[in-house]
């Protein structure tokens, strides 16, 4: 089971976050733990990492969670939203809970762009 955290009431401002990288194509932690401190210190506790737009097809299993752990530490009390989706379910349900083990609090999953799933496929899918 994924433990996910409820909600917070109010108002708020969820931070996509970038994915920046060294000049060896590493994952730059420091220049992300940076850019989380600075947005924290802005006011900003919610943060996006393993966005749905690009990055998260690209990012191999390893710098996922890099990336989730980086932010946990530089926002210890922030919410982490963290992509988890896939080629298929099992590979999102694998991700979804390494997530959750390196720090995530919810899941995001997109949707499978190669399949033409009806509203009711997509909640099956989903679940």
């Amino acid at each position: 089971m994924i433990s996910l955290t409820p909600p917070r009431p109010g108002p708020h401002l969820i931070a996509a976050l970038v994915t920046p990288f060294t000049a060896a194509h590493e994952i730059d932690r420091a220049s992300l733990a940076s850019l989380v401190t600075d947005l924290r210190q802005g006011g900003v506790d919610e943060y996006f990492v393993v966005s749905s737009t690009g990055e998260s097809p690209l990012i191999d299993e390893h710098d996922r969670l890099a990336l989730i752990e980086t932010v946990r530490a530089a926002a210890p009390q922030g919410l982490v939203f963290a992509g988890v989706s896939g080629s298929g379910y099992r590979a999102s349900i694998r991700n979804a809970h390494e997530a959750a083990r390196a720090g995530a609090n919810v899941a995001v999953l997109m949707s499978p762009h190669f399949m033409a799933f009806d509203q009711e496929q997509l909640a099956a899918y989903c679940e």
